[in-house]
């Protein structure tokens, strides 16, 4: 084969991984500033979303920090063997003098490869994420606390860090493939192209965990808005449940109130799901939506978008017009007014 070197070329290109390894550095410090954790919210369903979202950033394998770990390991390792093989070159060791001469005779250019240390393993494997049970409680007073405690602060605060990791891949990610191109540009042999196909490998990774990023953000900025999508429908229905005299029709009320609420809910719940279970490959059908499938009947695109407050307060508002249309019938046979339905109509 025959040989190629640029040895300012390699200079820069180990200087520009350097500065990738930086910045790849940088974002796992975001990744371990999360404080999203078990300790989300009084509801039970939001605590398990909020560890299990809370672990996706810190946790073992899968999470981000292990992934941006062993990427920094990755990027540092090109640099090092790029630093190694300039020096190796530069200095005509193992008779480079007669590799430039006269191609890689006797394999002294693989030699040189050789000396590289092992590449370390990749270790962008999968990341759990448990699917949250529901737990029906038997209180209106008590779900509206429960909402109430939810700290949705630790999932605004995530999903930043997720933005702005988000971009720093993407950043990454083109600075990685420059580097690939201006080395394969400038040079020819066996460690360089070896060096060029670890580097594209791990601008290929760079630019999934990139949008996988963006999907976390998305999924877990979500999550922060369900407290304020169900609480003014429960205190509304609360409110309409208070007011009954009658113990047994007061019980049944707050009953039909909270299997309403649940069936609204539920699918809510299942929508801060994340469809990917892995940062460093492809989303699955290429969209970024709640994974959990359970509410396309609120969402304009299947996969892509999530219900927002308004969908969830309109699909709560029926419950809300079933207890009174059911406990306090009006008069005039007209459906009640409330703050979230239609206006009343006459049958």
């Amino acid at each position: 084969m025959d040989l190629r070197i640029d040895f300012a070329s390699l200079t820069s290109a180990a200087g520009n991984l350097q500065g990738i390894l930086d910045a790849t550095e940088r974002s796992s410090t975001l990744a371990q500033g999360t404080t999203l954790g078990a300790g989300y919210s009084g509801m039970p369903e939001l605590s398990a979303l909020g560890a299990a979202h809370g672990a996706v950033l810190t946790g073992g394998a899968g999470s981000a920090l292990t992934i941006l770990k062993n990427f920094a390991q990755q990027i540092d390792w090109g640099r090092y063997n790029l630093e190694r093989n300039h020096d190796l070159f530069e200095n005509h060791e193992l008779g480079f003098a007669q590799a430039f001469t006269h191609g890689d005779l006797g394999g002294t250019v693989h030699a040189i490869k050789d000396l590289a240390t092992a590449r370390p393993d990749g270790g962008f494997g999968n990341f759990s994420f448990p699917t949250p049970a529901i737990t029906p409680n038997a209180s209106l007073a008590d779900v509206i606390a429960k909402l109430a405690s939810t700290d949705t602060g630790q999932a605004a605060q995530a999903g930043e860090s997720w933005n702005t990791m988000s971009a720093e891949a993407a950043t990454i990610a083109a600075q990685l493939t420059n580097t690939a191109a201006q080395l394969q540009a400038t040079n020819d042999g066996t460690a360089v192209d070896a060096a060029c196909r670890v580097i594209t490998d791990m601008a290929q990774v760079a630019t999934q965990f990139s949008a996988n990023a963006a999907h976390m953000a998305a999924t877990v900025t979500y999550l922060a808005t369900i407290p304020a999508a169900f609480t003014p429908s429960l205190v509304a229905m609360k409110t309409a449940t208070d007011i009954i005299q009658d113990p047994v029709e007061k019980t049944a009320a707050e009953k039909l109130a909270l299997t309403h609420f649940y069936s609204v809910y539920g699918p809510a719940i299942q929508a801060a799901i994340p469809a990917t279970r892995n940062l460093t490959q492809p989303l699955p059908g290429g969209g970024g939506g709640g994974g959990g499938g359970g509410v396309a009947d609120m969402t304009e695109q299947v996969g892509q978008d999530f219900p927002t407050v308004q969908q969830l307060r309109h699909s709560m508002a029926s419950g809300i017009e079933q207890v009174h249309q059911q406990y306090h019938p009006n008069p005039a046979g007209q459906r009640t007014p409330h703050a979230y339905g239609s206006p009343p109509t006459t049958p």
